[in-house]
């Protein structure tokens, strides 16, 4: 039996606004998005004068930007202003649930609710629902990391 793990997870904006990065790449409307405005900025100014071209293709880099830039204050607002990051936080793990668990509140995901568990370099993705996911930290778990492989194994998720 695999003992329970708990964990003060760390909350940072470069983190969360990587796995929304991430998680915006994996979706087909981002890609869609991004065909359409090529498409519309450069394929379909080819036959414009030289002038329009550029400034096309510096509207698409700006708007490119833009996506980035809101993203970034997205994930810094999702920090700055949830009430319940203020709090101590603990995210609890065992055979049956994971559990968010503050001073205020308490949370539990069922494991046979949870949709995949991915590893990244950096962090373990639990995916609660098709986009979205919990960002659990490689380095919030030290020590832990092989007991965390070892749970997600014996749950049968995919890993």
């Amino acid at each position: 039996m695999i003992k329970e793990i708990k964990i003060k997870p760390t909350f940072l904006v470069r983190e969360i606004f990587k796995v929304n990065v991430y998680l915006m790449s994996k979706s087909w409307k981002t890609w869609a998005l991004l065909f359409f405005l090529i498409y519309f900025f450069i394929i379909k100014s080819l036959n414009d004068p030289i002038n329009t071209v550029a400034l096309k293709s510096l509207a698409l880099v700006i708007c490119v930007l833009f996506f980035f830039l809101s993203l970034y204050k997205k994930s810094k607002k999702l920090i700055s202003e949830n009430p319940r990051l203020k709090e101590d936080i603990y995210f609890i793990f065992n055979q049956e649930y994971f559990e968010e668990k503050g001073d205020t509140f308490s949370v539990k995901h069922y494991w046979k609710n949870v949709i995949k568990i991915e590893e990244k370099r950096d962090w373990f993705l639990v995916y609660i629902k098709k986009s979205n996911a919990m960002i659990i930290r490689k380095n919030d778990l030290k020590e832990q990391i092989t007991d965390f492989k070892k749970l997600i194994k014996n749950i049968n998720l995919k890993a």
